[in-house]
């Protein structure tokens, strides 16, 4: 960790080291109520969140370190592991609830959850950690990273996501199938912000050609 509290920007970290990050987190645990001496493993209530967010726009100055908003992912597919404006991302959250002034752009750190799902079971995830769409108000104002930012349904497909979303295990070989994109959420979401975009929109991507978010 960074004097700022966030995992070491210059440092990415293999799949094996994130799942021991999430499935070992200190913040996993919490005294129990009957005996305040002991502490209980309690992860779908962990103080460690993980938010599903879009990544904000001019926001830049907001993070503790120029490269605090890289995926943290060692294997991320972009060699600068960019996370670009738009993109959906998952926060590693440990800020405490409540009570406490915080800024939230100031987080242990963030991966493309296109990444998470490529390397990681996130529909086990979500039966077991403390998975959340961002739907946050802020007092400073808008939330720029609310998963709504763009469509408030959004907030119900991650939410949907959560509930009824089948871990690899259930595909029958216990492996994440090798066709498996149309079943994640990064799949979901852009899907639905395609539909919910104007029809001019599209028009002008198909005049462009390249790559766009239509062709993920």
């Amino acid at each position: 960790y960074t004097e700022n509290g966030e995992l070491n920007p210059l440092h990415s970290f293999t799949v094996e080291q994130i799942i021991e990050y999430i499935g070992h987190h200190p913040l996993n645990y919490r005294p129990d109520p009957k005996n305040p001496e002991r502490m209980i493993r309690d992860t779908k209530n962990s103080g460690l969140k993980l938010w599903v967010q879009c990544v904000p726009a001019d926001s830049g100055r907001r993070y503790p370190d120029k490269l605090s908003d890289k995926c943290r992912f060692a294997n991320c597919p972009d060699p600068r592991r960019t996370l670009r404006k738009g993109d959906f991302r998952i926060a590693f959250d440990e800020q405490p609830r409540g009570g406490i002034k915080t800024d939230p752009f100031h987080n242990a750190g963030y991966v493309h959850l296109y990444c998470m799902e490529k390397f990681l079971d996130l529909p086990q995830l979500c039966k077991n950690y403390n998975v959340l769409p961002d739907t946050r108000d802020f007092r400073e104002g808008k939330n720029k990273m609310a998963i709504t930012r763009d469509h408030q349904s959004m907030a119900g497909i991650v939410k949907e996501f959560i509930e009824i979303s089948k871990p690899w295990i259930q595909f029958g070989n216990g492996q994440r199938p090798e066709e498996y994109y149309c079943h994640t959420l990064c799949s979901a979401l852009t899907h639905e912000h395609l539909s919910k975009q104007p029809g001019r929109v599209q028009d002008t991507r198909d005049e462009r050609g390249g790559n766009s978010i239509d062709v993920h």
